[in-house]
């Protein structure tokens, strides 16, 4: 996904700026000849987690019809459209994760994994409001994966386990993964 960031004020402001962003993810954006450009989701999170928001002047805005952007170096750079990722690093908030899954080796393959989830619920089965805009960890029908903010499924590079009760490192022999994807419904 690509995320806009915008100069609201100058050009040189957005070289400024660009340039403090190319340094954080050597995306050379102070060459650009341009007060506004795209760059990959990933990019702008970890640009978001470099600055602070005392220095940065970091703020949430909401338009007149409802969009967001995120305000930095005191409106001099806006991100528009936000993910809610990139809105929580600013206001400081902790992810809220869900683990669904049924086979115990699988969450504590998770919990090893990932131990910022730790202390997330784990559910065997779960509804639309047990998801909406929470980190889910573990495989879900695409129909709830497109309420959550994202999903990280539990993926294999060979056969994974089938039948048996099987452990971690069954698990880790078949090639478990975690990997992260964002879902969007679209009308056919």
């Amino acid at each position: 996904m690509r995320i806009r960031i915008s100069s609201r004020r100058s050009r040189k402001n957005a070289i400024h700026v660009g340039t403090a962003y190319a340094e954080q993810t050597g995306e050379k954006l102070a060459d650009r000849d341009t007060s506004e450009w795209w760059v990959e989701e990933e990019d702008a999170v970890a640009w978001l987690k470099y600055l602070t928001p005392a220095s940065a002047g970091l703020s949430i805005r909401t338009g007149q019809l409802g969009g967001k952007w995120i305000d930095t170096f005191g409106g001099v750079i806006c991100v528009i459209d936000p993910t809610p990722e990139m809105v929580r690093i600013v206001e400081g908030a902790q992810p809220e994760y869900v683990i669904v899954s049924r086979h115990p080796a699988a969450v504590a393959f998770i919990h090893e994994e990932m131990p910022e989830a730790a202390s997330a619920p784990v559910m065997e089965s779960v509804s639309a409001d047990d998801v909406r805009g929470k980190i889910v960890i573990g495989n879900v029908p695409l129909s709830l994966a497109a309420v959550a903010e994202k999903v990280i499924a539990v993926e294999f590079d060979g056969v994974p386990p089938r039948g048996a009760e099987y452990g971690v490192e069954e698990m880790r022999a078949a090639g478990a993964r975690l990997t992260a994807y964002r879902v969007a419904m679209v009308v056919a």
